[in-house]
């Protein structure tokens, strides 16, 4: 019989080697990286092509033609396609980020000849229907009107704004006033020097076989590929520091917003940054949670995140906390940064976020679609193919005196914040 009253033995994580994708080249020299699961049926694809913001012309671009791309082809309607993916219990996702812009669907196995066939037809006949832009204009119009009436999202948008200059592609954000003067004829040049038989890679997940990669050679293999299109001049970091203030009367709270631009991702503080975020700010026993919301009771909520690009990353604090208390928040931000900077961390608290790092990317790793996004973080950023293999023991070899340093090097001077509410 188990004995419940004696804690199980406590076992420490090691490093273990990832999956590493099936490689496969297309007929046009396109490559192919599979991730093989047969527990399902299930098959999901992943077109990525380099024709992010990084790469627009005109601000709203890659963002608009995404959502404009699958409204139509030269044989189908918005809404026969939708039907048409809806019969065959497959699912499609269109969207453009900093970098990248990406083509997904997922569908059962034996509905795959005809889901992909679809998806050639969108990505290489489109109908770029005007009837469809203009429905797609007032849509996202009052979308982000929407949007922008919460304090939060008007608080991200010029923290980015502040924290790469409004002229940098990561600090311009998709505004109303932009989709509603923006020019279709935008949309469709930046398909023509970024998507039209441009490169790009092809992920395969899930029950796959040489049949499957026949399909997709047939249909995407075809396609006659020429170099990229020209990228825009792009400006220098044009960074704000300091404290920058919106009220809004009528706001019961106060959205706050403070961070900073980092390093690459290949950077060696990478790792040793990552523990000193996750005891701040990153996880729910972080200093920044046990403080101002356990403790002093003005949020609900207070984290600490990281983020990377190809180009730029960048940490920001965000919360949303009482208005009356907003700069007593503040305070209590950076009462814990000067702690992480004057003090070093113990042994116990350490090992404990060392532990919850651990843990976490061992439970992310589950499935084929969560180890098809690590690769594309090697794949898209040049790290080793190893590079995840020891995380474990990079986390591990963190010292108190390198959590120390990386607070005062990057969480100390420099910080943009921005308060709406």
């Amino acid at each position: 019989m188990i004995d419940r009253s004696t804690a199980p033995d406590f076992k420490t994580f090691s490093d273990f080697d990832l999956q590493k994708p099936e490689k496969y080249q297309l007929n046009n020299n396109i490559k192919l990286y599979g991730f093989k699961n047969t527990s399902q049926p299930i098959l999901g694809v992943q077109l990525i092509f380099k024709a992010g913001k990084w790469y627009e012309k005109n601000s709203g671009a890659a963002s608009l033609l995404s959502a404009w791309l699958p409204t139509g082809t030269k044989k189908l309607n918005s809404n026969e396609i939708d039907e048409y993916f809806e019969y065959h219990g497959a699912f499609k996702s269109f969207s453009a980020d900093n970098d990248f812009f990406s083509i997904e669907f997922y569908c059962p196995k034996r509905h795959f000849t005809k889901i992909i066939s679809l998806i050639h037809e969108i990505l290489t006949e489109p109908s770029f229907s005007q009837i469809e832009f203009g429905l797609l204009q007032k849509i996202w119009v009052e979308k982000l009107k929407i949007n922008l009436e919460k304090t939060s999202n008007e608080a991200r948008v010029l923290f980015k704004k502040n924290l790469f200059g409004e002229d940098h592609p990561y600090g311009k954000s998709l505004m109303p006033s932009i989709v509603e003067n923006f020019n279709s004829i935008s949309a469709e040049e930046h398909y023509n020097s970024f998507i039209k038989n441009k490169p790009f890679d092809v992920l395969l997940i899930g029950d796959y076989d040489q049949e499957t990669v026949n399909e997709i050679n047939s249909e995407f293999g075809s396609i006659h590929i020429e170099a990229n299109g020209s990228r825009p001049f792009i400006p220098n970091l044009d960074k704000e520091t300091g404290l920058f203030y919106k009220e809004r009367e009528n706001a019961l709270q106060t959205s706050i917003r403070s961070g900073n631009t980092l390093f690459n991702i290949e950077s060696e503080d990478k790792i040793p940054f990552e523990v000193t975020n996750t005891i701040f700010g990153g996880y729910f026993g972080s200093r920044l949670m046990k403080n101002i919301r356990e403790d002093k009771g003005y949020t609900y909520g207070i984290n600490s995140t990281i983020s990377f690009s190809q180009n730029a990353g960048f940490f920001c604090i965000s919360t949303d906390v009482i208005k009356e208390k907003r700069e007593n928040t503040l305070s209590e931000i950076n009462k814990e940064i000067d702690l992480l900077c004057e003090e070093l961390v113990s042994s116990k608290e350490l090992e404990r976020v060392k532990n919850y790092l651990a843990g976490s990317y061992i439970r992310s790793i589950q499935s084929p679609f969560a180890l098809a996004q690590y690769f594309k973080t090697i794949h898209y950023f040049d790290l080793p193919e190893n590079y995840f293999d020891t995380y474990i023991s990079k986390i591990q070899s963190v010292t108190p005196s390198q959590v120390q340093e990386m607070a005062n090097k990057h969480l100390k001077e420099g910080r943009v914040t921005v308060m709406v509410g």
